[in-house]
């Protein structure tokens, strides 16, 4: 260890991660010294003739702690402070990881070690979950290119690198596109329809882009941004039709021209899979994504979509014909564009439903919402969740960190929330990342550490922090995956929370927590003007229950042509023969047969579609879907005892929490869910609750 990495704070090896003390110029050094002490681990245990289950996944889950401690808050620094000096750093540092995690993969001496296990005496006294231990990692290494030929492991090594590479450029063309769309409006009439503190807001960013302080939120200028708070609330509220054609087609056409074109980088990318795939004797990347998830194969899923599609196109189309008529009926003329569904869906909503989603905004002020989550979560699962104001170190001054307590007051894990959106240096969306994971080393257990990132909008000026209902969704959805990461049991690193967790399964707790803001007392007890401080009327709340299901064939219609074109992508699309233009035919074909609406002649949204170019969910975004399915029936044994029955929600709180939030990945998600509801899973109780049976 060099003078250099001795004080690098990446390479501290307990406590919390000291976010606030890491340096740019510290991250390639500090991930290069804590390769070397993994690359020497793996060495020893790649010398032993023989070792057992215990001695190779306590060394193998040594290497992925450590990993764990010096590439984690990297990671987390360049999608939340993101700057020139981190961006580069992140990128050097990246290589070297990814070439490590090559080795560790494709080691042979670990993948005899663990046949040798499995060929052994000892497999027949592993448990259920060390076997499946055992099976993961025999798989994994299978797929990571370990039986290959030396020249074609060659190809494979250089495949993997440059699509580590490409993800990362993928990811920051569509930062960096997001941040240069700017509009400025100058005239009242451009920001007519706007909530004071969207034109306080907007104001603020003119104001500071300028380094003046004549912008005001009464008078002007004001500048629009692809921030998402300002680009839902401008979608919805502003009654400037053109002003939002403008922004629309800045978001849908979001990195996929000049500098930040992605066009090329998706081409690329999917050749590159399809390359990696039949190296390993996958007809597709599809199959290949396929062989560690839940759905197996690309028929049961489409299967199911088709189940679900049928139902919310007829829903979507009736839904259409009621905004478009009572559009007309306000003056509207024409078909109803994507530039203005939004804003006819609020309009519709506060007519007949008597309220919309920004005025909403009032009464969820997000301290008093997290008051509201906590409690939830003491009722269902009997923790106890408190801030601390010390004893962490903070990447920003909006860092939070709390604790999570049991009933004997003993720490079972803590979390930071970084809450507010940073456009100009914070990825856009909501995440959970894992800071530490639970695991046994030694005689030692390290407590789980999450990290739960939003992006809503700062409180400015008198106005306090305050949440759509979708942001509380999402701030309920996000807490549901640190729950699973944070209330494990399970003792093994790789197994652990959400580790080890079928990715087409890893949503199921995060969807479960989003429905009981579907229980009226649930609304009501997190709910607190932030003027009057009275919670949400009971009218209100009958009228925001009563539209809980409008538009939701729409959304699902939505949500059905991103999951369609995504398998499509990685099944259907042949980039041999194909050029990058014909990417975006593939998506209009889908969403012509799909969507009700004309189809947005800008749109070129797949260039920012992060999730299967830069993010885990390539030939997977069907995964909220599949997992809404398995959410929607888990919850339904909630309804069945009455939510408002608090000894039952406790008691089947507790064989939830025994269940999806203890077993970790340690046991497969079906047989969780047998567990847990006795059965297989049905697709009903989703076709039920969101309105969409025929």
């Amino acid at each position: 260890m060099t003078e250099k990495t001795i004080d690098n704070p990446l390479l501290q090896n307990s406590g919390l991660p000291d976010y606030g003390s890491i340096m740019p110029e510290q991250i390639v050094p500090g991930v290069k010294e804590g390769i070397r002490l993994c690359r020497e681990m793996l060495n020893s245990l790649s010398q032993k003739s023989t070792v057992s289950f215990a001695e190779l996944f306590g060394s193998l889950h040594q290497i992925e702690a450590l990993v764990e401690r010096f590439w984690g808050p990297v990671g987390h620094l360049h999608a939340v402070c993101d700057s020139v000096e981190i961006r580069e750093a992140h990128h050097e540092a990246q290589k070297y990881l990814v070439e490590f995690q090559l080795e560790l993969d494709q080691n042979v001496a670990v993948f005899k070690h663990a046949q040798n296990i499995k060929k052994g005496a000892e497999w027949a006294k592993l448990s259920p979950m060390e076997k499946r231990m055992l099976q993961k990692l025999l798989l994994n290494m299978e797929l990571s290119g370990i039986d290959l030929a030396a020249k074609d492991k060659e190809e494979f090594l250089n495949i993997v690198k440059e699509l580590s590479d490409l993800r990362n450029k993928f990811s920051n063309n569509v930062l960096d596109a997001s941040k240069a769309f700017t509009l400025t409006l100058d005239k009242k009439e451009q920001v007519d329809g706007l909530a004071e503190r969207d034109l306080s807001y907007m104001a603020q960013l003119y104001n500071e882009k300028h380094q003046t302080d004549k912008a005001t939120a009464e008078g002007g200028p004001w500048l629009l941004s692809l921030d998402p708070n300002l680009f839902n609330a401008f979608m919805t509220s502003a009654k400037d039709r053109s002003i939002r054609e403008q922004l629309n087609k800045g978001f849908v056409q979001k990195a996929s021209f000049g500098e930040t074109d992605n066009t090329q980088i998706m081409h690329r990318i999917l050749l590159l899979r399809q390359k990696e795939a039949r190296l390993l004797g996958k007809k597709n990347f599809a199959e290949l994504s396929l062989a560690t998830k839940m759905a197996g194969t690309t028929e049961r899923i489409k299967e199911l979509m088709e189940k679900v599609l049928k139902p919310a196109k007829e829903h979507a189309k009736k839904d259409l014909a009621k905004i478009t008529a009572f559009a007309q009926e306000q003056g509207f003329e024409g078909a109803l564009m994507p530039w203005d569904y939004s804003y006819w869906v609020e309009r519709y909503k506060e007519k007949f439903f008597s309220y919309n989603e920004e005025a909403l905004k009032d009464y969820f002020p997000l301290d008093h919402t997290i008051k509201g989550l906590f409690d939830l979560c003491h009722t269902l699962f009997d923790i106890k969740i408190t801030e601390e104001k010390s004893g962490f170190s903070k990447w920003h001054q909006d860092v939070r960190y709390f604790k999570i307590m049991d009933s004997q007051n003993k720490q079972l894990a803590s979390f930071f929330v970084d809450p507010f959106a940073r456009p100009a240096t914070k990825r856009s969306g909501a995440w959970m990342n894992s800071t530490l994971t639970g695991h046994k080393e030694n005689d030692t257990y390290i407590h789980p550490v999450a990290i739960i990132v939003c992006n809503s909008a700062a409180p400015h000026g008198k106005i306090p922090a305050l949440l759509t209902y979708r942001e509380v969704e999402t701030l309920f959805h996000e807490f549901g995956h640190a729950l699973q990461h944070m209330l494990t049991k399970v003792g093994y690193f790789s197994m652990s929370g959400i580790n080890g967790v079928e990715w087409d399964a890893v949503e199921v707790c995060s969807q479960f927590m989003e429905n009981f803001l579907s229980d009226p007392q649930i609304l009501k007890s997190m709910s607190c003007h932030y003027e009057t401080k009275e919670p949400l009327p009971d009218t209100l709340i009958a009228q925001i229950l009563a539209a809980k299901n409008f538009n939701k064939g729409f959304q699902y219609t939505r949500q059905l042509s991103f999951g369609l074109s995504d398998l499509a992508l990685h099944e259907d699309f042949d980039p041999e023969k194909e050029s990058a233009e014909a990417i975006f035919d593939l998506v209009k074909n889908i969403e012509k047969r799909i969507s009700v609406l004309p189809l947005n002649p800008y749109d070129r949204r797949i260039c920012s579609f992060s999730h299967i170019f830069a993010g885990g969910y390539c030939a997977g975004y069907y995964s909220y879907l599949w997992a809404e399915v398995l959410s929607t029936d888990v919850f339904y044994a909630f309804k069945e005892v009455g939510l408002d029955k608090k000894d039952m929600l406790k008691e089947i709180g507790k064989k939830f929490y025994d269940t999806f939030l203890s077993l970790g990945g340690g046991t497969h998600p079906l047989e969780v869910f047998k567990l847990f509801r006795g059965r297989e899973p049905s697709v009903n109780p989703l076709l039920e609750d969101n309105g969409l049976v025929v």
